[in-house]
């Protein structure tokens, strides 16, 4: 009798059979290395992840040491993305005023954007008025509701600005800050509001919402705060989530204080309202790589040993179940989607998730991913994976 192999680089995952009996090499669990810890500021790491840190990427250095800049350095940083912006984007759109990126704010003391915090809401408070009254209202919340639409987007952008700019010709903004004034207003309805320019990051995997005051990323792997970014209060985390999850259907209340939700570019939210949480908001949006990962990148980015994914390879590819648990952030996703790879290519997979976050393998045969469905003002049926099964 044959059998197949499947591969980690040159290892099989499977070893040959020798009459009835196959023999399969176990790995060997080393005892855990107990690494000495060097101060570092404020922090603790060993030697061997102070020594990988500095590997990273130059895009990471903002990330490791941000050192306040000064004002001037601002004003410059944001001129020379005006101009980096109006080559890229000549014909406009929401694009083309995206001004403050997340570096910026690494680099920006944390009081600087303080000076556009009440002009802000008095300008998108204005600016939504208008748009109601002018029957603009329809543009803006097709933009809401299809916030990876290109097209729905710069729609609702021309249209605010629009009108934005006799709001502007009021006041004494002038050049560039003029223009920010624009991407602020406009992040507040139909962005992100102040996290915006995080988000846009394709290097942070999740922000963190603790109170109106203490917004934090990570990168890299690691959690840092942003003190530059604040909301205004509780009542405008409310209004962003409000508007956030009403684009999917749900609403955050102390109905409902307790909220996960699925966004349109598949990340993920999870909210509690202060009703639970008085200090709150609490919110963390958290996103997914894009990349499938297989067995071989896990084993290259030292998730586990080449003898550990070949153990793993043996069982999965003979049919053994397996649970996976881990805390937050710990790869449970990663490491699931990696091991759909491992079944057998006339094996059908299901997937039934909470959220849908899973990425199994494209080459194997997997039927449509389904969610379960929690119940709703509008009187939808609860769906339970127990009934999807």
């Amino acid at each position: 009798m044959s059998t197949e192999e499947i591969r980690i680089g040159d290892n099989p995952m499977l070893e040959e059979e020798s009459g009835e009996e196959t023999r399969r090499r176990l790995p060997t669990f080393a005892t855990p290395k107990i690494e000495k810890t060097v101060n570092s500021g404020e922090d603790f790491f060993t030697e061997d992840e102070i020594s990988l840190r500095e590997e990273l990427p130059k895009s990471a250095k903002v990330y490791k040491s941000a050192t306040a800049a000064t004002e001037d350095t601002i004003k410059e940083m944001i001129d020379v993305r005006f101009r980096e912006l109006k080559e890229k984007y000549p014909r406009g759109g929401w694009k083309s005023l995206q001004l403050i990126t997340a570096d910026m704010l690494f680099k920006m003391p944390e009081d600087w954007m303080n000076r556009y915090t009440k002009d802000v809401q008095e300008a998108t408070r204005w600016t939504q008025q208008q748009l109601a009254e002018r029957e603009r209202s329809d543009e803006i919340a097709a933009a809401q509701n299809n916030p990876t639409s290109d097209k729905y987007i710069d729609s609702a952008f021309r249209s605010i600005q629009a009108i934005l700019t006799e709001f502007l010709d009021r006041k004494s903004y002038r050049n560039t800050d003029r223009f920010l004034m624009m991407s602020l207003v406009a992040s507040e309805i139909i962005g992100l509001s102040v996290i915006d320019p995080l988000w846009r990051d394709r290097r942070i995997d999740e922000i963190i919402i603790n109170g109106p005051e203490d917004i934090q990323v990570e990168m890299y792997g690691q959690l840092r705060r942003v003190p530059s970014v604040k909301f205004r209060d509780a009542a405008h985390v409310l209004s962003f989530l409000e508007r956030i999850f009403s684009s999917i259907n749900k609403n955050l209340s102390p109905k409902t204080p307790l909220l996960k939700g699925r966004l349109h570019d598949q990340s993920r939210i999870f909210a509690v309202h202060p009703y639970v949480a008085p200090e709150g908001p609490n919110v963390a949006i958290r996103r997914h790589p894009d990349k499938y990962w297989t067995v071989k990148d896990l084993v290259e980015k030292d998730a586990f040993s080449e003898e550990i994914g070949t153990w793993l390879g043996n069982m999965v590819y003979k049919g053994c179940s397996f649970l996976v648990l881990g805390g937050t952030s710990t790869g449970k996703t990663s490491f699931l989607n990696a091991m759909t790879g491992l079944y057998r290519d006339d094996v059908r997979l299901i997937t039934l998730e909470d959220n849908l976050e899973m990425r199994p393998h494209p080459g194997k045969m997997i039927a449509a991913a389904m969610e379960t469905k929690p119940g709703s003002t509008e009187n939808l049926k609860t769906v339970f994976q127990c009934e999807i099964w």
